[in-house]
């Protein structure tokens, strides 16, 4: 689920484990107040799994497409893609080749070889039944008519699956990619030196890693690592990566113990974490769908020192599995709407986050 950049729709994705596959589209031009399924539109129903979307950049297509990256491990939804979808009229076109049994949970807009244009790169996964899960790392090489040529894919390393956050993380001008290996349980590090990668396990004890992303959260102006893994056990939880200027990682732990109330095989806690400034200037706020812990969390620091790493947390019990959260201010009220989806329910509900008075 995602908010388009003009806050003027809500991109959701939905799938079952029998059927229901669609990408949706809810404007939200007329208020939230509103009943949302009055202004519901099916966009599509040809994506298997549809996990996250997100816009495509304008310069590319022109405004009016979406990327989508589908497919699961469930029987029969293993032959994922990552798509284009225009936005209107529903047109899907794979940009992947057809590989059998393997799925795309994200995909990210980066220029890989330097000729001036945005390239995708993305991961894919491979689990059956009868075997340990794979995944390879991959991008798809932007052609000189992006529409209508077959993007090249060029193969990187295996062992990413699911989640991962590029970016230079050391400043040498070089794109590192850290990554969340679901299969393989371990948070690692791909480091790029003149176009050759090392790998780094920064962390393997934490069990299956879900979610990373690359933000400054105690506000001192360099950024760390955001993370969530997704168990059932006391390990589950929110974790911070910092890089210290001796190159040994640091870890924090902002949140654990995370009850998974979902049963089930495969069940587990948390899903994502948003970071999200509720107040300017202040250290931000951090968002976590708690997947089969049937809640969610908002979790805020008790202190505004930089060095300071100890949070409140606030559970939101809702008595469903909470998928991908989403948050913006959709009413330009000066406040946020956060978007809650409840996978059991097929609802989506709405919250206002008012300051405290």
């Amino acid at each position: 689920m995602s908010l388009s950049k003009d806050r003027g729709d809500l991109w959701v994705g939905s799938f079952g484990l029998m059927k229901g596959d669609q990408v949706r589209r809810i404007s939200l031009d007329y208020g939230i107040e509103s009943r949302l399924e009055n202004y519901v539109s099916v966009i599509t129903r040809r994506i298997s799994w549809p996990n996250e979307i997100d816009e495509v950049p304008e310069q590319i297509f022109g405004n009016g497409y979406f990327l989508v990256a589908g497919g699961f491990l469930t029987p029969g939804r293993g032959n994922g893609a990552i798509s284009l979808v225009h936005r209107v009229d529903g047109f899907v076109r794979p940009l992947t080749q057809r590989k059998k049994g393997w799925f795309y949970h994200r995909a990210a807009w980066v220029d890989m070889d330097q000729d001036g244009r945005l390239d995708i790169l993305t991961a894919r996964a491979k689990k059956s039944m009868f075997s340990d899960g794979r995944g390879e790392m991959l991008w798809l090489k932007q052609p000189k008519d992006p529409l209508n040529d077959r993007w090249e894919e060029v193969l990187m390393f295996e062992g990413p699956d699911v989640f991962f956050e590029p970016g230079d993380f050391d400043q040498d001008g070089d794109l590192d990619i850290m990554v969340g290996e679901f299969f393989n349980e371990r948070l690692v590090m791909y480091w790029n030196k003149g176009g050759r990668y090392s790998l780094e396990v920064v962390d393997d004890s934490l069990g299956p890693i879900f979610d990373m992303k690359w933000v400054d959260l105690n506000a001192d102006g360099v950024r760390e690592f955001l993370v969530t893994n997704h168990i059932s056990d006391k390990r589950s939880g929110v974790y911070v990566y910092e890089l210290s200027s001796k190159g040994k990682w640091e870890k924090r732990v902002l949140l654990s113990d995370i009850k998974t109330r979902r049963k089930g095989p495969g069940q587990g806690s948390p899903g994502v974490a948003i970071p999200v400034e509720l107040s300017y200037g202040q250290k931000p706020a951090i968002i976590v769908s708690g997947d089969g812990s049937e809640s969610f969390f908002i979790l805020q620091a008790t202190s505004q020192d930089t060095h300071a790493w100890d949070y409140e947390s606030k559970e939101y019990q809702v008595g469903s599995t909470v998928g991908k959260l989403t948050i913006g201010d959709v009413d330009s009220d000066g406040f946020y709407e956060l978007f809650v989806p409840l996978y059991d329910e097929s609802k989506i509900f709405v919250y206002r986050l008012l300051p405290e008075i």
